[in-house]
């Protein structure tokens, strides 16, 4: 810049990096468009939920049909059809609402991470684009997809309205709950992926925080409003914190609780507000409560992604003493006693004959001690305002961590199982280690077994919770064996099935999403529809439809372990004689003995589908890899 020539403005290149059109819509979103565009899954997903709309819709028309009578006159047929539009527009909204809150941390779990296993990071990172573009439009290309699932089940809303019965209002709101929750989902997903090594870690860590945002805050509200009448009737914030705090009610208003929760919002607006806060106000609320967290996850994101770049440039990881004394010698203008090459000291430990699953048992679920140290931290703080505000002899206390925690399982056990093999190759990684010596029993045993240890900490949180109420003598300590046996049976089961679709395919983001879909198909979809055809819509005999259900159930690991912590309550005062323990169940009620029978046959069940799942990916070893087994 010569003399007298003026000075270019900063803020011109910060505008032009906040360009829509280059933020969200730059080359990193026409090249993933373009690469999902020739995906046959993406098509094949699409079809599926079209098939699942168009079966919610088919089943509500015949159960209306068929209880209404065939020989109706038209105008009550038309009566008829307007009372079942509301049923099918509520169905087809909590449908889309689930669909795309699990798709958007699936589909951006591994947008960043992958990048960086396959060694593409460092060359994307050499281009012009700022970490802010690379973030959001790498979310954007990924939200195009949902958004394509979300019109799919427009044409459906918008048809089922003719027959009348359903305002406009309702189908904005819904479609406008599901599609902001889906963009914070992905937002999220975006974070934990420029955090996470693996897109299968980051998917898991979404979900629990999209459980945290969507069920747990709400309860630790409600747990904190119970707290405050029950000990503090009456107060507001200036009677504990001084006059200085404004004058506000000790509680948190149930319109804010509605509000920062989408599917609260949505049963707002499904079937209507039970608090007396009109239906706009809180799905609005919702919206714009998702779009908040949205804007925080992908600046969070950004931030992540720029920390990887600096390290991809050589940039030394610290000690925390080390960061302290760079920064007081930078503060003093001195040079800095850490050396830049210096990186943090580890441990040696000695490889033993088995070095896969050396390397497989030593991964842990969290990626630094900081975060295991929060996660505890916050679940201690979760569970402890929760036994403040409930009574610890309350079912619910027992019943709703256990149910919430169980899901939690399945997830976990179906994402954190399904990296394996497809994470090495992305890492190019597993040609290297198909010409070791080690035969491929040892790495699929390896993948499996390592898969199983990580999956320790939700399982362990559970146990000690309701070791907490077996210590409180409310629950017989039997219950504390019916959940660890419980937890074991999908955990071995969905990493048998893991480890072979991780083998099957190239992409852990496929294999997850499979493995996932298989998880949600045993215990989501199966359930819904022996629900529907036995139940709704009465088909087949009484018999055979007990038989059905009674199957569905003692396979279900959420309907056994609540079953389990049902029939264990308030038994411990009677010392440990267990005759007096019941269990109800649709067809009769089980002692002790027949239920732990139950419980050990539906595991031994779960397990045998792990092992011969294993056993594929071993037979078909040779066939994905080029090495005989």
């Amino acid at each position: 810049m010569t003399k007298g020539e003026p000075r270019p403005s900063r803020l011109a290149p910060l505008v032009r990096n906040l360009d829509p059109r280059t933020l969200f819509f730059g080359p990193i979103f026409q090249k993933d468009m373009r690469i999902s565009g020739r995906k046959l899954g993406v098509y094949i997903g699409r079809s599926l939920f079209a098939l699942l709309l168009a079966a919610v819709v088919s089943i509500a028309f015949y159960s209306v049909w068929q209880s209404t009578g065939f020989n109706q006159s038209p105008s009550a047929r038309i009566q008829s059809l307007q009372n079942l539009a509301p049923v099918i527009v509520v169905s087809v909204l909590w449908v889309q609402f689930v669909a795309m809150a699990l798709l958007a941390p699936v589909l951006t779990g591994g947008a960043i991470c992958e990048e960086r296993r396959a060694q593409t990071l460092p060359t994307l990172l050499t281009t012009p684009l700022s970490p802010v573009q690379i973030v959001c439009s790498k979310g954007a290309s990924r939200l195009a997809q949902l958004i394509i699932i979300a019109l799919i089940a427009l044409p459906v809303l918008l048809g089922v309205r003719l027959f009348g019965g359903v305002r406009a209002e309702t189908i904005l709101a819904g479609s406008s709950i599901s599609l902001t929750t889906a963009i914070m989902g992905a937002s999220i997903g975006l974070w934990f992926s420029a955090r996470a090594a693996r897109g299968t870690t980051a998917t898991l860590a979404a979900y629990c925080m999209l459980a945290l945002l969507m069920a747990g805050l709400p309860m630790l509200a409600s747990a904190i409003n119970l707290i405050a009448e029950s000990e503090f009737p009456g107060a507001r914030l200036p009677d504990l914190l001084g006059p200085w705090a404004p004058d506000w009610p000790l509680r948190i208003p149930t319109d804010v609780l509605y509000a920062s929760s989408p599917p609260l919002a949505l049963g707002a607006v499904s079937y209507g507000s039970a608090v007396g806060m009109p239906i706009r106000s809180i799905w609005v609320g919702a919206s714009l409560w998702s779009l908040l967290i949205s804007l925080g996850a992908l600046t969070f994101a950004s931030v992540s992604l720029r920390a990887v770049m600096r390290r991809s440039l050589g940039a030394p990881k610290l000690t925390r003493r080390q960061r302290r004394q760079h920064k007081k010698a930078a503060r003093a203008g001195d040079a800095s006693p850490v050396d830049p090459g210096q990186l943090r000291a580890r441990r040696s430990r000695t490889v033993a004959d088995r070095p896969v699953l050396w390397r497989e048992i030593r991964q842990s679920l969290f990626p630094s001690k900081a975060m295991l140290v929060a996660a505890v931290l916050g679940v201690v703080l979760i569970m402890g305002i929760m036994y403040l505000a409930v009574d610890i002899d309350e079912l619910a206390l027992a019943m709703i961590p256990i149910i919430i925690g169980t899901i939690l399982i399945l997830l976990q056990a179906a994402l954190l199982s399904s990296g394996g093999f497809a994470s090495e190759r992305e890492a190019r990684t597993l040609d290297a280690l198909l010409t070791t010596r080690i035969s491929p029993f040892q790495l699929v045993a390896s993948k499996m077994l390592g898969s199983i240890r990580r999956q320790w900490f939700i399982p362990l949180i559970l146990l000690i919770h309701m070791g907490v109420i077996v210590a409180y003598r409310e629950t017989h300590p039997i219950v504390l064996l019916h959940l660890s046996i419980i937890f074991l049976g999908p955990i071995v089961m969905l990493s048998g099935t893991g480890v072979y679709f991780a083998l099957r395919f190239r992409k852990s983001i496929t294999a997850s999403s499979v493995n996932l879909a298989l998880a949600l198909l045993l215990w989501l979809v199966w359930p819904i529809c022996m629900g529907v055809f036995f139940g709704a819509l009465d088909i087949g005999g009484y018999e055979f439809g007990e038989a059905m259900a009674n199957f569905t159930l003692f396979t279900h690991p959420v309907w056994l372990s609540a079953v389990s912590v049902e029939g264990a309550r308030g038994h411990f005062s009677d010392g440990f004689d267990l005759s007096n323990l019941d269990y109800d169940t649709p067809s009769s009620n089980l002692g002790v003995v027949a239920w732990t029978i139950l419980v050990f046959a539906s595991t031994g069940v779960q397990i045998f589908i792990g092992l011969l799942a294993a056993l594929a990916a071993l037979l078909r070893f040779e066939k994905h890899t080029g090495r005989a087994a």
